[in-house]
């Protein structure tokens, strides 16, 4: 396979044709060329693969697996980080785009900076059809050299999880929990990441943020529909999304290596961020006695 590119880019799909053309070969056409684009086709029906074959075959950064079956969101985006051979690592999307500086920009970030795990350029939105809509604010500063501050920002600020999509040292992502099996692990994986080291802003606008009927949580508005979309196997079964959320924050704060009394202060936050929930907590008990007493169970369409 020769020589290991300094960055690798992950794309995990599913059916994504309808958007995909753009997304590769945004991808293709970063300025920075010293990378590998991972890609991990979720056992895709459409013609997905074709497309994707194409691009192997046009460009040689591209390495496509395949799996038979869909496996679920949290397997192919997990699966790219293992196939990674980059030091530093960043997850595309296959209904997103990168400016073609989005690589370059980030990697000098990191470069100078070498205490951040993490550099992430603003986002701007666009429509279905590429139109521009807006520019995003910045939601998160995860600039404090206090780690247990930035665990807050993270678990107390509403924000749109943009920066999972960032340059991320890879040797610290994997010493993570990765992209869970559950609503949200996006959030829970920023968290962990804050944990290790301070982020680095790049200012201009670089991630082209699409909004699509098709978007998983537009697809799933329902959390207990969209932990299926993350993990097949919890179809039928009983769930309590907002109570393992808040588990697996306590589990990266434990893997977080905070000592005794940083774990103490970072578990102080559960205490704020579950009276924030409290709503969504009671209705995870009420929903699953009812399906309970019902025997009805939350089962993923089979279309998905």
């Amino acid at each position: 396979m020769g020589r290991a590119p300094r960055v690798t880019i992950g794309l995990p799909v599913y059916n994504g044709a309808a958007y995909l053309a753009a997304a590769l070969e945004s991808l293709a056409s970063q300025t920075y060329t010293d990378l590998e684009v991972v890609v991990v086709d979720n056992g895709s029906t459409d013609t997905t693969p074709a497309m994707l074959a194409a691009m192997a075959a046009r460009d040689p950064r591209f390495r496509i697996e395949r799996s038979d079956v869909n496996r679920g969101a949290a397997w192919s985006h997990n699966r790219t980080v293992e196939l990674a051979r980059g030091a530093l690592f960043r997850w595309a999307t296959h209904d997103d785009a990168s400016a073609p500086t989005y690589v370059e920009r980030c990697v000098a970030a990191l470069d100078n900076h070498p205490g951040a795990v993490l550099a992430r350029p603003k986002a701007v939105e666009l429509d279905e059809r590429g139109t521009l809509l807006f520019e995003h604010a910045d939601a998160l500063d995860c600039s404090d050299p206090d780690p247990v501050r930035r665990l807050a920002e993270c678990m107390l600020v509403q924000h749109p999880c943009f920066d999972v999509y960032g340059l991320i040292r890879t040797e610290v992502l994997r010493r993570t929990g990765l992209i869970g099996r559950y609503p949200s692990s996006d959030r829970v994986l920023l968290a962990e990441l804050a944990l290790h080291g301070p982020w680095v802003r790049v200012p201009e606008p670089l991630f082209l943020h699409r909004q699509h009927a098709e978007r998983s949580v537009r697809k799933f508005p329902n959390r207990r529909e969209r932990a299926l979309w993350f993990d097949p196997t919890l179809s039928g079964k009983l769930q309590f999304p907002l109570w393992r959320l808040g588990r697996e924050y306590f589990a990266g704060m434990r893997r977080g290596r905070l000592g005794p009394l940083g774990l103490a202060r970072a578990a102080t936050i559960l205490v704020p961020w579950g009276w924030r929930e409290r709503r969504s907590l009671v209705g995870d008990v009420y929903t699953a006695a009812k399906q309970l007493v019902t025997g009805q169970r939350t089962r993923l369409p089979a279309s998905s």
